[in-house]
């Protein structure tokens, strides 16, 4: 009898666990969801959508500051400082290829990588510097630069794209490791900016690439983006759907009457978050809603050859987890980054 019984328990358990574990799919499922085809400062058009491949997390106990694809794998720099790459097909990590440190070939505070055959591009921040090393150790070229610089990426070979810290006279600069700047175009003029004394901090953004060599940078704060070929030159200045203006960047008092100061920015709140590119689009990570509370983010896409808009993306969350960071590969899978450090791997379908 108690056999019977046992063995009563155990089917009903079976049962039970088959019966739920669909609500459990679907309840993970209900996390990725859908957003209105209309924004507030412009119509976006949902011709595209993601389907869910896996999602996992890549740096246990670590978090990410930015990520770079080449193509197929994914470059990341995490809060350490240290350059680990991702290998999407093995879904592994090959963690402190470039570790963060004091040494000429270790990093301080990097903006960018750039992974070129066996050999990794960087810009650093910290200690203002471009290099160009193969390994842990092997620095090949590296070159301390004269201004100071607020951001930066290679465009392959011995060419690096930096962003002066120079106040109101920040500039895109141009850089050869073996040789002096080779141009310089303000911020002012490049965005056509009204006069600030702060444009590095108005045109806040980050640089990304596709493996056609086009780079691209896209200020956080507002709607514009600037594309340059491969020899460094700008191919065109373009605007987001959203056309979102710039905020003004000023000082004011701490105390009234007081010498010390405090920054300003206004409005301060980003529309753009992250971008990535491939052949044919420049994938960026936008706000759906304006300067109000939002809880959910696009992905616009713009032709890489000219900027013009084609569509958007809904990007899901994870469960109330946003996404922070994006990064495309040759096939169509897109890597997204939230801010609880989970990345989910998707299919763009169109």
């Amino acid at each position: 009898m108690k056999r019977i019984v046992l063995l009563s328990v155990i089917i009903i358990f079976v049962i039970l666990y088959f019966l739920m574990n669909p609500i459990v799919f679907e309840k993970k499922r209900n996390l990725f969801f859908n957003t209105p085809q209309i924004s507030e400062n412009g119509v976006r058009n949902y011709e595209a959508r993601l389907k869910l491949i896996n999602q996992f997390e890549i740096l246990e106990g670590k978090g990410i500051f930015r990520m770079f694809s080449d193509g197929t794998s994914i470059w990341a720099i995490d809060n350490m400082g240290d350059v680990n790459r991702i290998k999407v097909e093995t879904q592994t990590v090959e963690a402190g290829i470039v570790k963060n440190g004091g040494a000429p070939f270790e990093n301080n505070q990097l903006s960018s990588i750039r992974a070129e055959d066996e050999n990794l591009h960087l810009v650093d921040m910290g200690n203002n510097s471009i290099r160009t090393q193969n390994g842990l150790k092997n620095l090949l070229q590296r070159k301390k630069l004269r201004d100071p610089i607020y951001n930066g990426v290679s465009l392959k070979g011995s060419k690096f794209l930096t962003i002066t810290d120079l106040g109101p006279k920040s500039a895109f600069q141009l850089v050869d490791i073996r040789s002096k700047p080779i141009w310089s175009k303000e911020l002012i003029k490049v965005f056509d900016l009204p006069k600030t004394d702060f444009p590095e901090i108005v045109t806040e953004g980050v640089f990304t690439y596709n493996q056609s060599n086009n780079t691209f940078y896209v200020p956080g704060r507002f709607g514009k983006f600037v594309s340059f070929d491969t020899t460094g030159q700008i191919n065109y200045i373009a605007e987001t759907i959203d056309h979102t203006a710039p905020p003004k960047a000023y000082t004011k008092p701490i105390v009234k009457g007081s010498d010390a100061v405090m920054f300003v920015r206004e409005p301060d709140f980003y529309v753009n978050y992250s971008c990535t590119a491939d052949h044919e689009y420049l994938y960026i990570l936008s706000l759906h809603k304006i300067n109000r509370s939002d809880n959910f983010r696009t992905i616009d896409a713009y032709d890489v050859n000219n900027g013009a808009y084609s569509y958007s993306i809904a990007v899901p969350n994870f469960g109330n987890q946003l996404p922070i960071e994006i990064a495309v590969l040759n096939d169509k899978r897109l890597f997204i980054l939230y801010e609880n450090y989970e990345v989910a791997l998707f299919d763009i379908v169109q």
